[in-house]
């Protein structure tokens, strides 16, 4: 990575880098906390604004609205809703139910274990799970449990798991071996941080309608196991942000019209679906490889020593 990029790995926990991200806002009173969207509606085709409503019974007229609330969007459900009634047909319901889930995942933090050093990572793979432990700067360690579940389920189907469902299964991993004489329940009795998760798989092929585009997991749900889910909600703000920027220098003094903007959404989603579905691809594949899970995975995953995991990291940035 930093042949490719300049920069080394970095990880870190999410609220510190909403933290800095949001530390670096150039006006932060435009950022608003505490609100819940219940709908998002454009009465008609031509209407040149849409109107989001919240829980606390405000009402925002806006000439985009960007989704980027997660795999439970609210802001895709309303848009497939949205398109039932202007535009019939434009999300299939083999589209609308094409998530599905096959792995859950137990992530944790743990904090003071010894022989463990930050710059290091430990993957261990076996049929069917997946540990995966990273140490960190400030004696931070995080790691993840991805686990098979007992058969694949359509998303709103699959199980929900609870902190003692979490607990019971890292039991099971007491005696696993981490790194030299470190083994499982060593992190777990440091542990600070426990939460457990099914793990949503998606490749949503449409993402706009009219003035409403959705972004990051919301369009494109991929397990933790490669680790670019939300790397790759970033690259799809990047590419929408380039656009728009592209469009407005065009009209410095007007505002984009209803069709410029359905077809800027529409170029967006053109222009980036081919990078984000070899991402998620790869990420398919490799969450499958770890768990030695079928036939292809279990040769790539025997065979790792064979300088595959070089080729497939090269292979990875150089996507696009």
């Amino acid at each position: 990575m930093h042949d490719e990029f300049g920069y080394s790995v970095a990880f870190m926990e999410r609220r510190r880098l909403l933290e800095i991200l949001y530390q670096n806002l150039p006006d932060r009173t435009k950022v608003q906390v505490n609100k819940v969207v219940t709908k998002i509606e454009q009465q008609t085709k031509e209407k040149d604004s849409i109107r989001v409503h919240t829980h606390d019974g405000c009402v925002y007229d806006a000439d985009l609205v960007v989704g980027a609330d997660g795999v439970h969007s609210v802001a895709r459900a309303q848009m497939w809703k949205m398109a039932k009634a202007l535009w019939p047909g434009a999300f299939p319901e083999s589209e609308r139910n094409s998530m599905t889930v096959e792995y859950a995942c137990v992530f944790g933090i743990s904090k003071g274990v010894p022989e463990l050093n930050a710059g290091e990572q430990v993957l261990r793979v076996n049929e069917g799970w997946t540990l995966a432990v990273i140490p960190s700067k400030d004696d931070i360690v995080f790691w993840f449990i991805v686990q098979k579940l007992d058969k694949k389920y359509q998303y709103g189907k699959a199980p929900r798991f609870t902190s003692a469902d979490a607990a019971e299964r890292c039991k099971e991993f007491a005696d696993v071996p981490v790194w030299k004489a470190v083994r499982f329940s060593d992190l777990w009795k440091k542990q600070e941080v426990v939460n457990m998760a099914a793990l949503e798989e998606s490749m949503f092929q449409t993402w706009s309608c009219g003035r409403l585009v959705c972004v990051g997991d919301s369009i494109h749900k991929m397990t933790i196991n490669l680790g670019q889910g939300a790397n790759c909600a970033i690259e799809d703000v990047a590419v929408l942000s380039n656009l728009l920027h592209d469009c407005l220098q065009k009209h410095p003094e007007t505002k984009p019209s209803h069709q410029e903007i359905d077809a800027l959404l529409r170029q967006f989603n053109s222009l980036h679906l081919p990078r984000a579905s070899q991402i998620q691809a790869m990420s398919w594949l490799t969450t499958r490889v770890h768990a030695l899970d079928g036939f292809l995975p279990k040769v790539i995953g025997r065979c790792r020593d064979a300088g595959i995991p070089t080729i497939v990291s090269n292979f990875f940035f150089r996507l696009g």
